[in-house]
Protein backbone atom coordinates (compact mmCIF):
# COMPACT_ATOMS: atom_id res chain seq x y z
CA UNK A 1 0.00 0.00 0.00
CA UNK A 2 1.01 3.30 -0.73
CA UNK A 3 1.75 5.82 1.79
CA UNK A 4 1.83 9.79 2.49
CA UNK A 5 2.85 11.57 5.22
CA UNK A 6 0.76 14.42 6.75
CA UNK A 7 1.98 16.31 8.93
CA UNK A 8 0.84 19.74 10.74
CA UNK A 9 1.13 23.30 9.38
CA UNK A 10 3.82 25.55 10.30
CA UNK A 11 2.11 28.18 11.42
CA UNK A 12 -0.01 26.50 14.12
CA UNK A 13 2.76 24.02 15.16
CA UNK A 14 5.00 27.02 16.02
CA UNK A 15 8.20 25.46 14.56
CA UNK A 16 9.04 23.68 11.43
CA UNK A 17 8.02 19.80 10.13
CA UNK A 18 11.14 18.03 11.23
CA UNK A 19 11.80 15.74 8.28
CA UNK A 20 13.36 12.45 10.18
CA UNK A 21 11.00 13.13 13.02
CA UNK A 22 9.65 10.40 14.50
CA UNK A 23 6.61 8.64 13.07
CA UNK A 24 3.22 8.12 14.57
CA UNK A 25 0.27 6.16 13.04
CA UNK A 26 -2.77 7.46 12.63
CA UNK A 27 -4.45 4.08 14.46
CA UNK A 28 -2.89 5.06 17.52
CA UNK A 29 -5.05 8.19 17.69
CA UNK A 30 -8.72 8.07 15.76
CA UNK A 31 -9.97 5.75 18.62
CA UNK A 32 -8.63 7.20 21.58
CA UNK A 33 -11.69 9.07 22.21
CA UNK A 34 -14.85 7.85 23.85
CA UNK A 35 -17.40 6.78 21.19
CA UNK A 36 -20.41 9.80 20.83
CA UNK A 37 -24.12 8.91 20.59
CA UNK A 38 -24.08 8.33 16.96
CA UNK A 39 -21.30 5.54 17.07
CA UNK A 40 -18.15 7.78 15.87
CA UNK A 41 -14.76 8.26 17.65
CA UNK A 42 -13.41 12.11 17.15
CA UNK A 43 -10.53 13.57 18.32
CA UNK A 44 -11.79 15.90 20.88
CA UNK A 45 -14.42 17.27 19.97
CA UNK A 46 -16.62 20.37 21.25
CA UNK A 47 -19.88 19.28 22.84
CA UNK A 48 -22.48 21.46 24.59
CA UNK A 49 -22.91 20.69 28.16
CA UNK A 50 -25.80 19.25 28.92
CA UNK A 51 -29.13 20.83 30.88
CA UNK A 52 -32.30 20.80 31.44
CA UNK A 53 -33.14 23.07 29.00
CA UNK A 54 -30.32 22.50 26.25
CA UNK A 55 -29.87 19.72 24.13
CA UNK A 56 -26.35 18.05 24.80
CA UNK A 57 -25.14 18.16 20.90
CA UNK A 58 -21.95 16.64 19.27
CA UNK A 59 -20.06 19.46 18.56
CA UNK A 60 -17.54 20.88 15.82
CA UNK A 61 -14.98 18.40 15.12
CA UNK A 62 -11.60 19.72 15.75
CA UNK A 63 -9.42 17.38 15.63
CA UNK A 64 -7.31 18.93 18.74
CA UNK A 65 -5.17 15.80 19.16
CA UNK A 66 -3.74 15.93 15.92
CA UNK A 67 -3.10 19.68 15.88
CA UNK A 68 -1.28 19.49 19.02
CA UNK A 69 1.43 16.48 18.45
CA UNK A 70 4.92 17.85 18.09
CA UNK A 71 5.89 19.17 15.34
CA UNK A 72 8.61 16.46 14.33
CA UNK A 73 5.74 13.57 14.48
CA UNK A 74 4.05 12.61 11.64
CA UNK A 75 1.15 10.65 10.62
CA UNK A 76 1.42 7.89 8.07
CA UNK A 77 -2.43 8.27 5.54
CA UNK A 78 -2.92 4.80 3.54
CA UNK A 79 -4.31 5.14 0.03
CA UNK A 80 -4.90 2.39 -2.31
CA UNK A 81 -3.72 2.18 -5.42
CA UNK A 82 -5.55 5.21 -7.37
CA UNK A 83 -4.20 7.41 -4.51
CA UNK A 84 -8.00 7.48 -2.51
CA UNK A 85 -7.01 7.77 1.68
CA UNK A 86 -8.55 4.74 2.97
CA UNK A 87 -8.36 2.87 6.53
CA UNK A 88 -8.70 4.64 9.67
CA UNK A 89 -5.70 6.89 8.95
CA UNK A 90 -7.43 8.16 5.94
CA UNK A 91 -10.93 8.99 7.73
CA UNK A 92 -8.64 10.87 10.29
CA UNK A 93 -6.79 12.74 7.23
CA UNK A 94 -10.18 13.38 5.52
CA UNK A 95 -11.57 15.48 9.13
CA UNK A 96 -8.33 16.71 9.91
CA UNK A 97 -8.55 18.26 6.24
CA UNK A 98 -12.12 19.75 7.36
CA UNK A 99 -10.63 21.68 10.37
CA UNK A 100 -8.93 24.20 8.15
CA UNK A 101 -11.76 26.38 7.68
CA UNK A 102 -11.81 26.98 11.10
CA UNK A 103 -8.20 28.16 11.57
CA UNK A 104 -7.55 31.85 10.85
CA UNK A 105 -4.07 31.19 9.94
CA UNK A 106 -4.79 28.81 6.88
CA UNK A 107 -8.25 29.41 5.78
CA UNK A 108 -9.90 31.14 7.36
CA UNK A 109 -13.67 30.37 6.21
CA UNK A 110 -15.05 31.49 9.64
CA UNK A 111 -15.35 35.34 10.53
CA UNK A 112 -13.80 35.62 13.81
CA UNK A 113 -16.85 37.32 15.44
CA UNK A 114 -20.23 37.29 13.77
CA UNK A 115 -20.65 40.68 15.53
CA UNK A 116 -17.87 42.45 13.22
CA UNK A 117 -19.41 41.19 9.81
CA UNK A 118 -21.23 44.14 7.91
CA UNK A 119 -24.59 44.33 7.95
CA UNK A 120 -24.75 43.78 3.85
CA UNK A 121 -22.26 41.15 3.77
CA UNK A 122 -24.97 39.02 5.78
CA UNK A 123 -27.87 39.51 3.81
CA UNK A 124 -25.59 39.08 0.35
CA UNK A 125 -24.80 35.47 2.39
CA UNK A 126 -27.78 34.67 3.60
CA UNK A 127 -29.34 34.98 -0.28
CA UNK A 128 -26.92 33.08 -1.31
CA UNK A 129 -27.14 30.30 1.09
CA UNK A 130 -31.14 30.54 0.18
CA UNK A 131 -30.32 30.29 -3.70
CA UNK A 132 -28.28 26.83 -2.85
CA UNK A 133 -30.35 25.60 -0.35
CA UNK A 134 -33.21 25.85 -3.34
CA UNK A 135 -30.77 24.38 -6.05
CA UNK A 136 -29.43 21.55 -3.58
CA UNK A 137 -33.22 20.54 -2.85
CA UNK A 138 -33.70 20.26 -6.84
CA UNK A 139 -30.36 18.42 -7.55
CA UNK A 140 -31.48 15.74 -4.41
CA UNK A 141 -35.02 15.68 -5.62
CA UNK A 142 -33.74 14.55 -9.26
CA UNK A 143 -31.41 11.40 -7.18
CA UNK A 144 -34.08 8.40 -6.68
CA UNK A 145 -31.40 6.57 -5.01
CA UNK A 146 -28.83 7.32 -1.97
CA UNK A 147 -26.12 5.37 -0.95
CA UNK A 148 -25.97 4.15 2.51
CA UNK A 149 -22.37 4.11 3.06
CA UNK A 150 -22.66 7.76 5.06
CA UNK A 151 -19.37 9.20 5.76
CA UNK A 152 -17.03 6.20 4.71
CA UNK A 153 -16.09 6.59 1.08
CA UNK A 154 -16.33 4.41 -1.89
CA UNK A 155 -12.79 3.46 -1.12
CA UNK A 156 -12.64 2.86 1.89
CA UNK A 157 -15.49 0.42 1.67
CA UNK A 158 -14.07 -0.99 -1.16
CA UNK A 159 -11.06 -1.47 0.79
CA UNK A 160 -12.59 -2.87 3.53
CA UNK A 161 -14.22 -5.52 1.05
CA UNK A 162 -11.21 -6.54 -0.29
CA UNK A 163 -9.39 -7.46 2.98
CA UNK A 164 -11.98 -10.02 3.76
CA UNK A 165 -12.32 -11.30 0.21
CA UNK A 166 -8.39 -11.28 -0.18
CA UNK A 167 -9.30 -10.18 -3.74
CA UNK A 168 -10.03 -6.64 -5.41
CA UNK A 169 -13.34 -5.61 -5.67
CA UNK A 170 -15.45 -4.94 -8.81
CA UNK A 171 -17.60 -1.98 -8.75
CA UNK A 172 -20.82 -4.12 -9.67
CA UNK A 173 -20.25 -5.49 -5.91
CA UNK A 174 -19.60 -2.39 -4.64
CA UNK A 175 -22.78 -1.05 -5.83
CA UNK A 176 -24.44 -3.57 -4.06
CA UNK A 177 -22.85 -2.86 -1.21
CA UNK A 178 -23.43 0.61 -0.20
CA UNK A 179 -26.63 1.07 -2.18
CA UNK A 180 -28.12 -1.51 1.01
CA UNK A 181 -29.16 -1.68 4.28
CA UNK A 182 -27.10 -3.47 7.04
CA UNK A 183 -29.97 -6.37 6.83
CA UNK A 184 -29.29 -6.86 3.03
CA UNK A 185 -32.24 -5.23 1.38
CA UNK A 186 -31.79 -2.48 -1.62
CA UNK A 187 -32.40 0.99 -0.85
CA UNK A 188 -35.44 0.86 -3.40
CA UNK A 189 -36.96 -1.79 -5.98
CA UNK A 190 -34.91 -0.05 -8.89
CA UNK A 191 -31.64 -0.39 -7.00
CA UNK A 192 -32.92 -4.24 -6.62
CA UNK A 193 -33.40 -4.80 -10.12
CA UNK A 194 -30.08 -3.34 -10.89
CA UNK A 195 -27.90 -5.99 -8.41
CA UNK A 196 -30.13 -8.86 -9.81
CA UNK A 197 -29.08 -7.81 -13.41
CA UNK A 198 -25.78 -7.26 -12.39
CA UNK A 199 -25.53 -10.57 -10.46
CA UNK A 200 -26.73 -12.24 -13.23
CA UNK A 201 -24.46 -10.96 -15.58
CA UNK A 202 -21.51 -12.09 -13.04
CA UNK A 203 -22.97 -15.21 -12.60
CA UNK A 204 -22.87 -15.68 -16.31
CA UNK A 205 -19.32 -15.52 -16.20
CA UNK A 206 -19.05 -11.75 -17.72
CA UNK A 207 -16.47 -11.12 -14.80
CA UNK A 208 -12.88 -9.01 -14.21
CA UNK A 209 -10.41 -10.75 -14.36
CA UNK A 210 -7.07 -9.23 -12.56
CA UNK A 211 -4.32 -9.99 -10.10
CA UNK A 212 -4.68 -7.44 -7.45
CA UNK A 213 -5.77 -7.74 -3.90
CA UNK A 214 -6.95 -4.29 -3.43
CA UNK A 215 -8.83 -1.16 -4.52
CA UNK A 216 -11.76 -1.39 -7.82
CA UNK A 217 -11.79 -2.94 -10.67
CA UNK A 218 -13.86 -1.17 -13.43
CA UNK A 219 -14.04 -1.43 -17.23
CA UNK A 220 -16.11 0.27 -20.06
CA UNK A 221 -18.42 -2.84 -20.53
CA UNK A 222 -18.25 -4.88 -16.91
CA UNK A 223 -21.90 -5.88 -15.25
CA UNK A 224 -21.96 -2.38 -14.34
CA UNK A 225 -21.35 -0.83 -17.25
CA UNK A 226 -24.29 -2.78 -19.10
CA UNK A 227 -26.70 -2.13 -16.72
CA UNK A 228 -26.05 1.67 -15.66
CA UNK A 229 -24.89 2.55 -18.99
CA UNK A 230 -22.18 4.74 -20.85
CA UNK A 231 -20.09 6.80 -18.58
CA UNK A 232 -20.33 10.62 -19.15
CA UNK A 233 -17.05 11.85 -20.47
CA UNK A 234 -14.85 12.29 -18.35
CA UNK A 235 -16.53 10.66 -15.46
CA UNK A 236 -16.04 7.40 -14.03
CA UNK A 237 -19.71 5.69 -12.06
CA UNK A 238 -19.03 3.67 -8.82
CA UNK A 239 -15.44 4.12 -8.15
CA UNK A 240 -15.41 7.26 -5.71
CA UNK A 241 -13.71 10.93 -6.20
CA UNK A 242 -10.51 10.57 -8.19
CA UNK A 243 -10.20 8.17 -11.03
CA UNK A 244 -11.13 9.28 -14.15
CA UNK A 245 -10.67 7.44 -17.56
CA UNK A 246 -7.89 9.27 -18.62
CA UNK A 247 -5.96 8.02 -15.79
CA UNK A 248 -5.95 4.06 -17.56
CA UNK A 249 -4.09 5.39 -20.31
CA UNK A 250 -0.40 4.54 -21.21
CA UNK A 251 1.37 2.98 -18.22
CA UNK A 252 -1.45 3.23 -16.14
CA UNK A 253 -4.00 0.70 -17.81
CA UNK A 254 -4.58 -2.13 -15.95
CA UNK A 255 -4.38 -5.57 -17.11
CA UNK A 256 -7.99 -6.39 -16.96
CA UNK A 257 -9.08 -9.23 -19.24
CA UNK A 258 -13.44 -9.79 -19.06
CA UNK A 259 -14.90 -13.00 -19.64
CA UNK A 260 -17.72 -13.26 -22.59
CA UNK A 261 -20.47 -15.00 -21.89
CA UNK A 262 -20.13 -16.76 -25.01
CA UNK A 263 -17.10 -18.78 -23.61
CA UNK A 264 -18.72 -19.81 -20.77
CA UNK A 265 -21.64 -21.32 -22.43
CA UNK A 266 -19.39 -23.12 -24.42
CA UNK A 267 -17.79 -24.21 -20.60
CA UNK A 268 -20.86 -25.57 -19.84
CA UNK A 269 -22.06 -27.10 -23.10
CA UNK A 270 -18.69 -29.24 -23.10
CA UNK A 271 -19.11 -29.89 -19.51
CA UNK A 272 -22.81 -31.16 -20.00
CA UNK A 273 -21.42 -33.32 -22.59
CA UNK A 274 -18.72 -34.71 -20.81
CA UNK A 275 -21.34 -35.73 -17.98
CA UNK A 276 -23.51 -37.10 -20.96
CA UNK A 277 -20.25 -38.96 -22.18
CA UNK A 278 -19.51 -40.24 -18.88
CA UNK A 279 -23.33 -41.40 -18.18
CA UNK A 280 -23.01 -43.44 -21.52
CA UNK A 281 -19.46 -45.16 -20.27
CA UNK A 282 -21.19 -45.90 -17.32
CA UNK A 283 -24.12 -47.45 -19.28
CA UNK A 284 -21.84 -49.66 -21.05
CA UNK A 285 -19.83 -50.89 -18.37
CA UNK A 286 -23.08 -52.44 -16.82
CA UNK A 287 -24.05 -53.90 -19.91
CA UNK A 288 -20.59 -55.09 -20.15
CA UNK A 289 -20.46 -57.09 -16.22
CA UNK A 290 -24.44 -58.10 -17.12
CA UNK A 291 -23.52 -59.58 -20.55
CA UNK A 292 -20.67 -61.92 -18.58
CA UNK A 293 -22.50 -62.94 -15.55
CA UNK A 294 -24.78 -63.90 -17.95
CA UNK A 295 -22.50 -66.05 -20.30
CA UNK A 296 -21.26 -66.93 -16.55
CA UNK A 297 -24.48 -68.08 -15.79
CA UNK A 298 -25.00 -70.25 -19.68
CA UNK A 299 -22.22 -72.01 -18.81
CA UNK A 300 -23.08 -73.41 -15.30
CA UNK A 301 -26.08 -74.15 -16.77
CA UNK A 302 -24.90 -75.80 -19.91
CA UNK A 303 -22.49 -77.84 -17.66
CA UNK A 304 -25.42 -78.89 -15.33
CA UNK A 305 -27.13 -80.38 -18.22
CA UNK A 306 -24.43 -82.29 -19.21
CA UNK A 307 -24.27 -83.76 -16.00
CA UNK A 308 -27.82 -84.95 -16.12
CA UNK A 309 -27.25 -86.47 -19.70
CA UNK A 310 -24.36 -88.62 -18.70
CA UNK A 311 -26.55 -89.65 -15.40
CA UNK A 312 -29.21 -90.82 -17.19
CA UNK A 313 -26.67 -92.76 -19.72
Amino acid sequence: MHSALLSKSNKLAGGSVVSNGGLLYAEDLVQETPVSSNGRAEDLVQETPASSTVRKTRGRTLMQRIWSLPANLKIECGLNVRGQPIGKSGQTFKRWLGTFCLSHALCPLVPVAWARVPHKNKVDCWIEIETLIDTNKRSRGFQKDIARSGPISFAQTADSMAKESGQAVERAALFAKVYCTKDGSPVSTTVKDKIDKMKEILNNGCTLQVERHEGILWAKDDAFAQVMGAERSGRVRGVGFGPTPSGRSGSNLPCYTLTPPSSTKTTHRMTSLENSHQSLRDELAQSKQKHKEEIVELHAKHKEQIAEALAEA
